[in-house]
């Protein structure tokens, strides 16, 4: 039998402590709302990811929290040039100008970030989990699982920011299996000519989304996105991939030393119903082309936080995260349709090429 809390209800409570429950905690709190932080692993806890944080996301955690990412959630090389490959190859490709990103672990970058929350006087219920909610005239009951057993705490406003498996979206609305991508990566022994760059590469028989490198101390990461309505599969993929980076970088397979998969949200954003709003990757922020979330899991945390404060937050949160979720739907559309072609098109006329 659940316990029922019978202390005063909360403000929020937010489920999921990654960058986009942090962020809501900690703009909430900063708000002076009374603020629940509800993660189920920790914090910290390891979080499979390419772990890599835009110059955009670096510029919103200094605006939002204050404070530059610390050197001590970053690993080396940090931070890196980002290069983008063509279909046509590596000879093709081109540094971003501008463009750079930190290569961190998430399990100290989320570590940081609840403990900023934690610092601004968020609650944080560690170990435990949002299992669902019952909704009422003038609250909300949120079921928790905790480790003393089960227990209700009551809030006016939930936000699920519990990743693309949400207990809080799967009760409004489930993400249908077509709205997911996976990424799958593998580690090797640093070999070829590799600089200290993010690479992402795009070729249609590696991956209908997008490759990538990363360096991660004397090892590199590589990473090849994949749909389940569309080849290649991850093995011809990653097959292809190592071919194409041991023909114009001199790779060399000397065996894989950790191999992992992680699914990201592809289109279908959904912000919510009446006093419960969802954030990050329960929400679908991500973009598909790069399968990047971080960004836009920091952006519509502090959003989603903000609009709670709104008469109508959200009809606010819709307002505020409109430009966003329309460049997303807009790539979802597009991504697995374009031919090597069109992608080397595209990526040429961003380049000014």
């Amino acid at each position: 039998m659940a316990v029922s809390d019978d202390g005063p209800p909360y403000d929020v409570v937010i489920a999921g402590a990654g960058p986009a429950g942090s962020t809501a905690a900690f703009v909430a709190a900063s708000k002076g709302l009374r603020t629940a932080l509800v993660e189920k692993r920790g914090p910290p806890r390891d979080k499979t990811c390419g772990g890599l944080l835009t110059n955009r996301c670096v510029d919103l955690v200094q605006e939002v929290y204050g404070s530059a990412v610390p050197k001590e959630v970053q690993i080396d090389p940090s931070p890196m040039p980002v290069f983008v490959a063509p279909p046509s190859g590596i000879r093709q490709g081109f540094v971003v100008p501008g463009e750079y990103v930190l290569n961190v672990t998430r399990r100290a970058f989320d570590g940081w970030l609840a403990s900023r929350a934690a610092d601004r006087g968020v609650q944080l219920l560690a170990d435990s989990e949002v299992l669902g909610y019952s909704t009422f005239s003038d609250r909300i009951v949120v079921s928790l699982h905790t480790p003393a057993g089960p227990r209700e705490v009551r809030t006016r406003f939930l936000i699920g920011a519990d990743g693309i498996y949400s207990r809080v979206r799967a009760q409004l609305r489930p993400r249908p299996l077509a709205d997911r991508a996976s990424y799958i990566q593998e580690y090797y022994p640093r070999t070829g000519t590799f600089e200290d760059w993010f690479y992402l590469m795009y070729r249609g028989d590696t991956s209908p989304i997008y490759a990538y490198v990363i360096p991660k101390r004397d090892l590199l990461c590589l990473g090849v996105g994949i749909h389940t309505t569309v080849g290649p599969t991850f093995q011809r993929g990653m097959t292809r991939f190592k071919s194409w980076l041991q023909e114009d970088l001199g790779f060399r397979d000397e065996g894989v030393r950790h191999r992992e998969g992680f699914s990201v949200p592809f289109g279908n954003v959904v912000l919510g119903e009446g006093p419960v709003l969802l954030a990050g990757d329960a929400a679908g922020f991500c973009y598909p082309p790069t399968g990047e979330g971080i960004t836009f899991a920091v952006q519509s945390g502090a959003a989603a936080a903000r609009s709670v404060l709104a008469d109508d937050p959200l009809r606010t949160y819709d307002v505020e995260t409109a430009p966003v979720r329309e460049m997303i739907e807009a790539a979802a559309a597009r991504t697995l349709r374009l031919s090597d072609a069109e992608r080397e098109e595209r990526i040429r006329t961003k380049a000014g090429l």
